[in-house]
């Protein structure tokens, strides 16, 4: 991943600073994520290398519709192949997905997450975003966490067949309630049924928090 003091040593490509150039400071928002330097303005993406500098080739990933709120941006080359999938998630949940960068094509969008914390603008329920590339057999797909106001993480699989959500970090629910019986035997199945399916199910958490995440990354 790219340090800021790196991006800005290298020369951005022409068409970058055109329209950073042009495009007024509420218009456009810029950023890096691996090597790949990326600008928004109204409802195109641009992407380039950063490496490449005033060279760069720039690709032009267009949204169905103009973005609301902060946006967030991860890149994902694929190791082995020349696939560069990309997801940008809106302030208000819209997640875009392109599997491969390359081809311009339409985006997959769909919407994932709506905070429960009523006091949150619909422009701000998304917080943060990491993602991964995930790659089974010849088949491009991704890992993506969106963290989300109330405090909530929510771990998405994407591919050709679809994204596929499950909230898998909550904050801890008032203390002194306790499930009646449905809800202690759905508390069962559902500790039998992570232990057989979910990878993450022996994975460590800390406590649950009432804060919402700023920042997330993928090891």
């Amino acid at each position: 991943m790219l340090r800021a003091d790196v991006v800005q040593a290298h020369i951005l490509p022409r068409a970058v600073s055109d329209v950073l150039g042009e495009a007024a400071a509420a218009d456009c928002s810029r950023g890096y994520s691996f090597t790949y330097g990326w600008a928004l303005h109204r409802q195109t993406l641009l992407l380039w290398k950063v490496e490449d500098g005033l060279q760069a080739t720039v690709r032009r990933l267009h949204l169905p519709e103009p973005p609301s709120g902060r946006c967030f941006v991860e890149v994902m080359p694929h190791n082995n192949s020349t696939a560069v999938t990309v997801l940008l998630c809106t302030g208000s949940g819209q997640l875009c997905v392109w599997l491969d960068a390359n081809f311009p094509a339409p985006p997959y969008s769909q919407h994932v997450c709506v905070s429960a914390n009523r006091g949150t603008s619909e422009s701000s329920v998304v917080c943060a975003l990491a993602a991964s590339p995930a790659v089974s057999g010849s088949t491009l797909g991704f890992l993506a966490v969106v963290a989300t106001a109330d405090a909530a993480l929510h771990l998405y699989h994407g591919s050709q067949n679809g994204i596929f959500p499950r909230k898998f970090h909550a904050p801890t629910a008032a203390a002194g309630l306790k499930p009646g019986v449905f809800g202690a035997l759905g508390s069962v199945v559902k500790a039998l049924y992570s232990e057989a399916f979910d990878p993450l199910h022996n994975v460590q958490r800390s406590g649950a928090s009432a804060m919402a995440a700023l920042q997330l990354q993928l090891l």
